[in-house]
C-alpha cells in the first residue's frame, strides 16, 4: 500500500511539477517509511516553490529528526523567511505534531504569550499546548493550571463530536497531566478504538503514539514500551534516532527495551 502510494505521488509530480501539495505528501509518505534522502529532496522541492508554507517547513525539521539530527532541525526553525510571521511558525510547530520541544527558550517564551486568537478561538487547545510546553521547563503548577483548562475543554468538545479520536487522545493527555491515570488511561485506549489502524492507517500510529506518552507521563515505562516497540516496525515519523533525542521520552533513557529500540 504505500509503495504504490509513493509510485502515484511520483508520477503525479511529474504530471504537476508545481504542486506543492503533492511534493509535500510525498515527502510526508517517504518520512514515514523512513526513506529520508528522498524525503529530503521532495520537502526542498515543495519549500522552493512554498518557501512559506508552515507544514512543508515543520516536514523538512521533522525529517532531520528522524535521522537524530537536532542541530539541522533547529536551523530550520530558526531561518528567517521574508512574509512569515514567527508567532504563526511557533504556535504551527507546538500545535502540530506536539514540537515545541525543538522550540528555543525565545520561541517557547513566545508560544506562551500567544493569545487564545492565535490558536483559531481554540481555548483547549492553547491551554493543552502551554501545560505540554510547562511540563518541558518543568513548572509543576503551570502544567496543572493548563492541564486543568484543556482538560474541561476537550471533555465537552469530545461529548459534543462523538467518535473525534483527536478530540479524546488529547482529553486523555489532559489527564495525564492531572494524574488521573485510570481516566486518562480509559480514554486513551477508547481513541484507539475509535482509529483502529485497520481503518485508518495515519491516524492510528498519532494516537498510540500519544497513549504511550500518557503512560509514561504516569511513570509506566514498560506499558509505554508496549506501544513504542511496534510503531518502529511501521510506517510512522518515528526512528531510533527520534527516540534518543525527544525529551518526552527522556524517562525511558537506561531501560532495557527502550535502549534495544535505539539500537535497532
Amino acid at each position: 500500500m504505500w509503495d504504490q502510494a509513493i509510485a502515484h505521488l511520483k508520477q503525479a509530480r511529474v504530471l504537476a511539477p508545481r504542486s506543492v501539495l503533492v511534493a509535500q505528501r510525498l515527502g510526508n509518505i517517504l518520512l514515514w517509511t523512513r526513506r529520508y534522502p528522498e524525503a529530503m529532496e521532495a520537502t526542498d522541492d515543495a519549500l522552493r516553490l512554498a518557501p512559506t508554507n508552515l507544514a512543508v517547513i515543520e516536514l523538512k525539521a521533522m525529517t532531520y529528526l528522524a535521522q537524530g539530527d537536532l542541530a539541522a532541525a533547529r536551523r530550520v526553525v530558526a531561518e528567517p523567511r521574508a512574509g512569515l510571521q514567527r508567532a504563526d511558525l511557533v504556535m504551527n510547530f507546538a500545535l502540530y505534531w506536539d514540537l515545541m520541544w525543538l522550540l528555543d527558550d525565545q520561541d517557547r517564551q513566545l508560544l506562551l504569550s500567544l493569545p487564545v486568537e492565535s490558536f483559531g478561538g481554540d481555548a483547549g487547545s492553547r491551554a493543552l499546548t502551554c501545560a505540554q510546553t510547562y511540563a518541558l521547563i518543568p513548572n509543576a503548577g503551570e502544567v496543572r493550571r493548563y492541564a486543568e483548562e484543556a482538560q474541561r475543554a476537550f471533555g465537552r468538545e469530545a461529548a459534543r463530536n462523538v467518535g473525534n479520536e483527536q478530540l479524546v487522545i488529547a482529553h486523555a493527555l489532559a489527564l495525564a497531566y492531572l494524574g488521573r491515570r485510570d481516566e486518562a488511561v480509559r480514554e486513551g485506549q477508547r481513541a484507539i478504538a475509535l482509529a483502529p489502524r485497520s481503518r485508518d492507517a495515519y491516524a492510528a500510529p498519532y494516537i498510540e503514539h500519544q497513549l504511550a506518552r500518557i503512560h509514561l507521563i504516569l511513570g509506566e515505562r514498560d506499558k509505554a514500551l508496549d506501544l513504542l516497540e511496534p510503531l518502529l516496525g511501521s510506517p510512522y515519523y518515528l526512528s531510533p534516532a527520534w527516540l534518543a533525542i525527544d525529551p518526552n521520552l527522556a524517562p525511558l533513557k537506561g531501560h532495557p527495551r527502550f535502549e534495544k529500540l535505539l539500537r535497532k
